[in-house]
């Protein structure tokens, strides 16, 4: 998530955040919250200041919950690897 927002995307990044859903319900409510904000994640980089601050928050939070090892529902028993969330 903060590589989209500071515009260092790779790969499948975007698609991966938009559509693969995380197991652990608490880190799910927060990638959705941060789908909420503004702008598509693909355009984060167009956001104001204040949006961006909401999403650096969101970021904050998700780093406090942590990296559970089901992070994504469609990884099966493959370790989360910490660049898939942040």
């Amino acid at each position: 998530m903060e590589r989209i927002l500071e515009g260092n995307s790779r790969g499948l990044d975007i698609d991966n955040f938009e559509s693969v859903p995380m197991r652990n319900p608490q880190l799910e409510d927060l990638r959705l919250e941060a789908m909420r904000i503004g702008r598509p994640p693909e355009e984060w980089g167009q956001l104001g200041e204040e949006e961006k601050d909401q999403l650096r928050e969101i970021i904050r939070r998700l780093r406090a919950v942590g990296i559970p090892e089901d992070l994504f529902s469609d990884r099966g028993n493959e370790p989360p690897q910490k660049r898939d969330l942040f």
